[in-house]
């Protein structure tokens, strides 16, 4: 995904901000943030222009998108934010905590996701308060669909099959490293 961003967008930087714990996900329970930040960690490293920030995993749960963005904002006051999203993010995203000041602080790059399309973007554009339309920035990003989840990597390695072509040799490492997602 972080790829075909590259290739689309040419971004300045790349940042990977894992959240300490999704406000949409409450149910569940996170793995390790020290675990999680580690991963990302060994699967950016040797990546130009991409960067983990830890700003998220430091901040007291739940991680709302607003504050990362202010915060984002007082450090680089002049640059400007896209938040990378599969489409299918487009389901809630009007209910995310201080919506319409996310607006004002960030477009949206969307991935695309099974059974969604750039026509939703245009629904959903198009169903937002009239006030609010201009200000919707998005970009639907052209890559093919990713036929793996994280879901069935994590099984997987739980029953103990092979992970090599779906994960980064470094990424595999740390997770046997760390003896992450292991039965047993």
């Amino acid at each position: 995904m972080a790829d075909a961003v590259h290739r689309e967008i040419g971004p300045d930087q790349l940042l990977w901000m894992p959240a300490r714990h999704a406000p949409h996900k409450l149910d569940l329970q996170p793995e390790n943030a020290d675990d999680r930040l580690s991963l990302l960690r060994a699967a950016v490293k040797d990546r130009k222009l991409e960067k983990v920030c830890d700003w998220e995993i430091r901040r007291p749960s739940p991680s709302f998108t607003i504050h990362t963005l202010r915060q984002l904002h007082e450090h680089d006051p002049k640059d400007r934010f896209d938040l990378i999203l599969g489409l299918d993010s487009l389901e809630h995203l009007a209910s995310w905590h201080r919506f319409e000041e996310i607006l004002k602080l960030a477009g949206f790059l969307f991935l695309p996701r099974k059974g969604w399309s750039h026509q939703d973007v245009e629904n959903f554009h198009a169903n937002l308060a009239s006030n609010l339309r201009d200000q919707f920035r998005a970009k639907v990003i052209f890559m093919p669909l990713v036929p793996i989840s994280s879901s069935q990597i994590r099984e997987k390695l739980a029953s103990g099959q092979p992970c090599d072509e779906m994960l980064p040799s470094e990424v595999l490492a740390e997770i046997k490293r760390c003896g992450l997602y292991q039965s047993g």
